[in-house]
């Protein structure tokens, strides 16, 4: 089985977490608790290590760019899951890393995303929210629920 290794940043601001909203091309539609909620991540690239994609993949998700903004993401946690549907089947590692925005700057952000869904014009996220962990627990992928549990 292949695996897939990614990473991305947990960003908690004022005891609310970021949390984006995976576009559903097959339903176009955007449910709260649809588990499509996730936070900025996204595969490795050759050559890079997993803070530098973590901080690329939060550029090209949100439009921040954490690290100019003066956060400097500390390691949080690894985890793992399966990703199996009708047409895939893959290990996919995913090292998360954590800043918190005490004073709330970034919830005044207008955030963006520039990466698209392969072969679309269309931006892999189209909704941003901050929410709180058991708001987190409800939205997210199931595979990142533990991201949320202590």
């Amino acid at each position: 089985m292949e695996t897939l290794k990614s990473a991305g940043i947990l960003i908690e601001s004022k005891g609310k977490f970021l949390l984006g909203h995976a576009t559903n091309l097959e339903t176009g539609g955007i449910g709260f608790f649809d588990q499509r909620w996730t936070i900025p991540k996204g595969i490795i690239d050759d050559g890079e290590t997993s803070i530098d994609a973590a901080i690329r993949e939060t550029l090209e998700e949100t439009g921040i760019d954490v690290v100019n903004l003066g956060f400097h993401p500390t390691f949080y946690k690894s985890i793992s899951y399966t990703v199996k549907t009708e047409t895939v089947h893959y290990k996919k590692e995913l090292d998360i890393f954590y800043i918190n925005d005490e004073v709330g700057s970034l919830q005044d952000k207008l955030f963006v995303c520039t990466s698209m869904i392969t072969g679309t014009v269309v931006p892999e996220i189209d909704k941003f929210l901050w929410v709180n962990k058991e708001q987190c627990k409800l939205m997210v992928f199931k595979s990142l629920i533990q991201l949320f549990t202590n």
